[in-house]
């Protein structure tokens, strides 16, 4: 909003309005046109995810991209995939009813 309209009015006035410090400002606008110095891992996580189906959770994923060579701890892998919006896809196990005999109990004597 502030950007938008810092052609028109001076920036002291519109931070003013907005009740927001310069220095946030200044560092909103250095923090937008940084590099995600995380790329390049986020696209890893994405082609292990993808080769195994979506069925690796974060521990696999980490154990699956430090086997290629790479350092990486895996609170980093889990906070990525949650930035992601990546969640392994948990199966559920088939229902099967016991089929077994009835069991003879013995009479208490």
């Amino acid at each position: 909003m502030v950007a938008g309209l810092r052609q028109e009015y001076p920036l002291k006035l519109l931070l003013t309005i907005a009740g927001l410090p310069r220095s946030t400002f200044c560092y909103q606008l250095a923090a937008q046109s940084a590099e995600d110095k995380y790329a390049g891992l986020k696209q890893h996580i994405l082609t292990v995810c993808r080769q195994h189906k979506g069925r690796y959770g974060y521990r696999r994923i980490t154990a699956a991209i430090r086997h290629t060579g790479t350092l990486v701890n895996h609170k980093k892998i889990s906070r990525l995939m949650n930035m992601m919006g990546l969640r392994a896809v948990i199966r559920q196990r088939k229902y099967r009813p016991f089929k077994g005999g009835a069991v003879e109990l013995r009479p208490i004597s």
